[in-house]
């Protein structure tokens, strides 16, 4: 059975939007193409409202593209445990201050039982913090998940880094 994937907005974002101005985001845009097209099946894949709602409350010229790149994903409901949960990330020490949102996308994706998280968020989610969120994820009583960038994704397969793990 395929592993479910949640994408946050960063990859949203990296789908939809037009090429960014910064070669590094540009980059991650590139990346971000390749690996989704190279995906064997996209019936796996969900977001969340909360994504979607990050998207309309950003730039409107935008948000129509990446809404578009959203509707064949299945979209997990909100609910306002999340951001319950993300404040238990941020002040266990799993999320830097300014993260609530992906915090609240965090623990959303682990109560809809998805296996990874797809993020270009890595300012964020630093590797020095996972260990962290790990930890809070279980003091949340939230399943575990694996977090990788679409480049992860497109050097090996998401069973490979499993192995790794």
């Amino acid at each position: 059975m395929p592993s479910k994937i949640y994408l946050d907005t960063s990859i949203l974002c990296a789908l939809a939007d037009p090429p960014a101005r910064s070669a590094y985001a540009r980059t991650c845009q590139s990346l971000t193409r390749r690996w989704f097209r190279a995906l064997p099946h996209t019936r796996n894949l969900c977001t969340s409202e909360i994504a979607l709602q990050a998207i309309i409350a950003g730039p409107s010229e935008l948000a129509s593209q990446r809404l578009r790149k959203a509707e064949s994903l299945l979209v997990l409901p909100d609910n306002k445990i999340f951001l319950e949960k993300a404040e238990l990330f941020l002040a266990g020490g799993g999320l830097m201050s300014q993260a609530m949102r992906l915090g609240a996308e965090i623990a959303c994706a682990s109560h809809f039982d998805n296996h990874l998280f797809v993020t270009w968020n890595w300012q964020h989610l630093a590797a020095q913090r996972l260990a962290h969120l790990h930890v809070m994820l279980e003091q949340a009583g939230l399943d575990q998940l694996d977090f990788a960038t679409p480049l992860q994704l497109l050097e090996e397969d998401y069973e490979t880094l499993q192995i790794a793990r």
